[in-house]
């Protein structure tokens, strides 16, 4: 998990994505899908299905690994 601008997040799988021809993170607002009582099932169901649900967000790699890095020094 980390967070970023007050929100927790969890990474729910790392992907290749042919679209944007990188490899991006699936990642999800934990409090979000609690409140939605989506389960981690429902979210890569939701992924792999290009349904949108609000909990869930994609980025590249780089950025997802900048957020993890300020998370862990307390920025």
């Amino acid at each position: 998990m980390f967070e970023e601008d007050g929100v927790n997040w969890k990474v729910l799988t790392v992907v290749w994505d042919a679209n944007e021809e990188e490899v991006v993170v699936w990642y999800y607002d934990v409090d979000m899908a609690e409140e939605g009582q989506f389960s981690e099932g429902d979210l890569d169901l939701a992924r792999t299905e290009g349904l949108d649900l609000a909990p869930l967000e994609c980025s590249g790699v780089t950025e997802v690994r900048a957020w993890i890095k300020a998370a862990r020094s307390g920025r």
